[in-house]
């Protein structure tokens, strides 16, 4: 039976930062981010009274938003410092001798922003559908079955896709990252403080959209990644918009799309 006690205010009070969420990690980019949760919010607001308990809410908001997401995902095939490498006629030792000549930066937020753009930056070279299955089993924590209920998967197709998204993170991981293998050239504090330093050297995504919450994922790399353990901290955090004005800003466009719609109908 539809729930007529359902809004749109009340459910993007509820899940706004696990939808956006969703959104960012699979667009990977702030304004594909917010294009595609604005298509999905259309559609929930226009669908919200013919809910039906069928499944849960947020399963049926997480479908929405996949499906609109992955139509703005972009798969970047190589990882940015070594499209830089090759661009400048560099090894990846000499890239990494200079990251690491400039220092460490002991600045915590600094450090933490590094270790989440290498996340989203491998996030982008998976192909869309592990990108998806990735963010919705480690990042929001769904079961099996439910990811597999949002993508019109089988559970074991899930499975599949998740392993192998953790091996392609694996092999990025595997002579670069220090967390990984201390013996690595590339350390988090190191290349943060060269990003600081150099912001238009090396293109990377804009970190400015993800934000720390006090309400921490309880996601383990031990349960959720197996042997990319060094990793855990990574998703320490709660990801969300990057300030009020944006849920504002969506309810705004959503009340006018809505009225235009409305006129449309009317005059049709």
């Amino acid at each position: 039976m539809a729930d007529q006690s359902l809004n749109f205010d009340e459910i993007y009070a509820r899940y706004g930062t696990r939808l956006y969420t969703l959104a960012y990690r699979i667009t990977g980019r702030r304004e594909d981010a917010e294009d595609a949760l604005q298509s999905a919010c259309l559609q929930i607001a226009g669908g919200i009274s013919g809910f039906r308990h069928e499944s849960a809410l947020y399963t049926w908001l997480y479908t929405i938003v996949q499906r609109e997401a992955r139509k703005h995902a972009v798969r970047q095939r190589r990882l940015p410092v070594d499209v830089y490498a090759q661009e400048n006629n560099l090894t990846l030792e000499e890239v990494f001798a200079h990251v690491n000549a400039l220092g460490e930066t002991e600045d915590v937020a600094l450090t933490n922003a590094a270790r989440e753009q290498c996340l989203q930056v491998f996030m982008n070279c998976m192909p869309p559908t592990q990108r998806v299955v990735f963010t919705l089993r480690v990042i929001l924590r769904c079961t099996v079955n439910e990811t597999a209920q949002i993508m019109d998967m089988s559970p074991g197709a899930v499975s599949t896709s998740l392993h192998r998204g953790r091996a392609l993170i694996a092999s990025f991981l595997e002579g670069r990252c220090s967390l990984y293998n201390p013996e690595n050239p590339c350390k988090c504090s190191s290349w943060a403080l060269y990003c600081q330093s150099n912001p238009h050297k090396i293109k990377e995504t804009e970190l400015a959209v993800i934000r720390e919450s006090r309400q921490a994922l309880a996601v383990t790399f031990k349960h959720e990644v197996g042997t990319l353990m060094a990793l855990s901290h990574i998703y320490n955090a709660r990801f969300g918009p990057d300030s009020p004005q944006f849920s504002q800003k969506l309810t705004e466009l959503l009340k006018s799309d809505m009225t235009l719609l409305g006129a449309q109908r009317t005059r049709d």
